[in-house]
């Protein structure tokens, strides 16, 4: 559910920062958008120990 409380819209930063950290662990971020609702995937490989 959206946080309704939150009275300004953002600078964008955070996705743009997010999509840099799961780069760099070797994974991917995607973001599907429809209408007014957003959904954010990130995927990560599998490590073996």
């Amino acid at each position: 559910m959206a946080d309704k409380t939150r009275s300004g819209k953002g600078t964008g930063l955070g996705l743009s920062i997010a999509k840099g950290l799961v780069e760099k662990m070797g994974g991917s971020i995607n973001c599907n958008i429809e209408e007014d609702m957003f959904n954010i995937y990130c995927e990560f490989g599998l490590i073996n120990r």
